[in-house]
């Protein structure tokens, strides 16, 4: 294996190539300080136990991870005597390897503790590199269950003597999922879920508290219940509708804790909800491999977040099917709880078919709901698509108050998560966005202006219900035909 150095004059800092390095002594200088002329370097693995094989698994010991062009290793010496040593980084030409070696002069200390990080990052070169800051959230699947993509964040520590072991270590843990999925062709997303936990998504570790034997701990700087994995039906495997996707995450306590997937399956798709069985009770640990099987869960119901604007109710800040107040989230003819291929009279809750819909003397005009007196959607009748999708307290919002809305609220037009909208300011001064996503009938879909549908049934004839329409000029309430595949925003009341 060949490898280019660089060599500057800068403090206390020793850049290599990789990760487990074995250094011979080749001389000693006037202040005794060791002169090393090669040092051996392996890939790290993960301990991947027998009950969680996979066929990723290179060796008894766990997942290897071939080095890859460019890949580098920081190594600093922990001793003030050592400023004024020279910097030199080495770069593996070698891609794909599992081991190699680097030829030239390393200068390091006997009795002196190592650390060193994978990758390698620009350090301020006035100080001691110490702390690193750590992204989960850029470790995720965009391979057909590739590995390479997943090698951040590996340590590894020595003191040293007559030899220097380093031992290459991950601070993260590797999951692997195996979820069954009819609809998998239309996933575009994984996301994991924590009820009453938090993923660490960002942090920091210490490498001074590293030793040969323990991994640093992460002081988290960003946390979340939920962690998204990057997806797309091309970089997955997928055997008998199974997809498999790997991802690395910070070490998580999941003791007493329930985990799962949710697939989201594009902008007019279903969320397939999977309870993730974790074994042992406390997985997730660092420099472990698990493999996670995921089954359906009809009841699990994610957790929404609800604004008080100064109006009667109070209102999510995302759409049904959406993650984040930009997303369009699902579609959803009125009274129906799923999303569909298709959008007609025939296939709607409650519908009638007729060429004379909208004459008021004509009986096929009149659903069902209007022919029983009923004028709205009930929460607790199965078709509220709020309250069956979402749970608790959700409800659809009624007409009157979407008027609240329109009458007493502030609309700006603007842009959020890269789609345009509005930011609507209640009396209070809180806001929620509306994203613009269309409407969707039959087959096809109509992106100019939005609707979302109210619970309540058309004020003249009952095959249509009340929605709010707005587009970049304009937006009010109005009719709408119940066949027509339209965004939900829930709302809840006030305690």
């Amino acid at each position: 294996m060949k490898y280019k150095s660089i060599l500057w004059a800068l403090s206390s800092m020793l850049f290599c190539g990789c990760a487990v390095e074995e250094v011979t002594p080749n001389s000693t200088d006037d202040n005794e300080k060791s002169i090393m002329q090669t040092i051996t370097v392996q890939s790290a693995s993960f301990d991947a136990p027998a009950t969680r094989v996979s066929a990723k698994e290179k060796t008894d010991g766990g997942y290897t991870f071939p080095w890859q062009g460019g890949d580098k290793i920081a190594v600093n010496a922990q001793a003030s005597y050592a400023t004024g040593w020279g910097f030199f980084s080495l770069v593996a030409d070698d891609e794909g390897s599992t081991s190699g070696k680097f030829e030239g002069l390393f200068k390091l200390l006997p009795e002196v503790n190592y650390y060193s990080f994978y990758p390698a990052k620009n350090f301020d070169t006035d100080t001691d590199a110490k702390v690193i800051p750590i992204d989960y959230t850029g470790q995720m699947q965009t391979k057909d269950a590739d590995l390479s993509h997943l090698t951040n964040y590996i340590y590894m520590a020595a003191k040293g003597n007559e030899n220097f072991n380093f031992t290459s270590k991950h601070v993260g843990s590797l999951i692997k999922i195996q979820l069954k999925d009819p609809f998998y062709y239309k996933a575009n997303k994984i996301i994991l879920s924590i009820k009453d936990e938090d993923f660490v998504l960002k942090g920091t570790v210490d490498l001074t508290q590293t030793t040969v034997d323990a991994a640093p701990d992460i002081t988290a700087t960003e946390k979340s219940s939920t962690f998204r994995i990057g997806y797309s039906v091309g970089h997955a495997a997928i055997t008998d509708n199974t997809i498999t996707v790997y991802a690395m995450i910070a070490p998580t306590d999941l003791t007493g804790k329930k985990l799962w997937a949710i697939v989201k399956h594009g902008d007019n798709g279903d969320d397939a909800i999977y309870s993730l069985e974790a074994n042992p009770v406390n997985p997730f640990v660092k420099g472990k491999a698990y493999a996670l099987t995921g089954t359906i869960d009809e009841v699990y119901k994610p957790e929404h977040e609800a604004v008080d604007l100064g109006l009667s109710v109070k209102w999510a800040t995302c759409n049904v099917g959406a993650d984040t107040p930009g997303e369009f989230g699902g579609y959803y003819a009125w009274g129906e709880t799923k999303t569909k291929y298709e959008y007609t009279w025939d296939n709607c809750f409650d519908c009638v078919r007729s060429t004379d819909l909208y004459k008021d003397d004509s009986d096929n005009c009149w659903a069902v709901y209007k022919k029983g007196g009923k004028t709205k959607i009930e929460p607790d009748s199965g078709h509220d698509t709020a309250r069956e999708r979402w749970g608790d307290t959700w409800r659809m919002p009624t007409a009157e108050e979407f008027e609240e809305l329109v009458n007493q609220c502030t609309w700006k037009w603007t842009t959020m998560d890269g789609n345009v909208g509005y930011e609507i300011t209640g009396p209070n001064g809180n806001s929620i966005f509306l994203p613009s996503a269309g409407v969707r009938y039959d087959t096809s879909e109509n992106g100019a202006g939005s609707w979302y549908w109210s619970s309540t049934l058309g004020s003249e004839c009952s095959s249509d219900a009340v929605n709010l329409y707005f587009n970049s000029s304009s937006h009010k309430t109005a009719d709408g035909g119940r066949r027509y595949g339209q965004s939900i925003r829930p709302v809840k009341d006030k305690d």
